[in-house]
């Protein structure tokens, strides 16, 4: 909150995103505290990894579509059916990830979210673009750090993984044929985004 409080009114809510009802409750003292809606960035996520899906417990499959997933969904319906009643323009981001179009070893709940995400975007963006609402994603490489990623990979250990499935797509429509490439020309180490990179890719979106 205090990193952005240069900017105007910043209020940070503790939210479960996978909870209809917590989501509705924020949304609610949202539009209390600020009174209409421009921006929405689906951004929470998470990833337990190292499950084969022979014996992925149930449970932990559910946690993920329930926070990757049907966190956006409450989201974005709460959102956009705002911005409708109200006639008004805007954006709604879903952070997806190189998950999206590369598949890793272990991680099927993962990988199946994110995918699942940007189905969800691109059917939306189709309903809602008569009413003035773009629907984006933005699939990132790796991020360091982050709650998920706590650590930068060795340079030796994961470097073919990371040069082949380290860059940032940002789609900017609801059709395979007219995807955007927002690629980041700079070495390995630089492939590995911090959130600052994250950050101006999602203004190039809102803007």
């Amino acid at each position: 909150v205090d990193q952005f409080s240069n900017l105007g009114k910043v209020i940070y809510y503790k939210v479960d995103v996978a909870s209809e009802e917590s989501v509705g409750e924020a949304f609610l003292q949202a539009e209390k505290d600020f009174g209409t809606f421009d921006v929405l960035v689906n951004n929470a996520g998470i990833d337990p990894k190292g499950y084969d899906l022979s014996t992925h417990p149930t449970d932990v499959w559910q946690k993920v579509l329930d926070v990757n997933l049907n966190g956006s969904f409450y989201l974005t319906r709460l959102i956009g059916a705002e911005l409708i009643k109200e006639k008004k323009p805007g954006s709604i981001i879903f952070i997806t990830s190189i998950h999206t179009y590369q598949a890793f070893p272990n991680e099927a709940a993962y990988d199946a979210s994110k995918l699942a995400m940007v189905g969800l975007m691109r059917s939306v963006a189709l309903d809602w673009g008569k009413y003035n609402i773009r629907l984006n994603a933005i699939a990132p490489g790796a991020i360091y750090p982050t709650g998920i990623n706590k650590e930068e990979p060795s340079k030796e250990s994961e470097r073919t993984i990371f040069d082949s499935t380290a860059r940032m797509i940002v789609l900017t429509s609801a059709s395979f044929s007219f995807e955007y490439a927002y690629q980041v020309y700079q070495d390995w180490l630089s492939k590995i985004y911090n959130d600052k990179e994250v950050e101006s890719a999602k203004y190039f979106v809102c803007n």
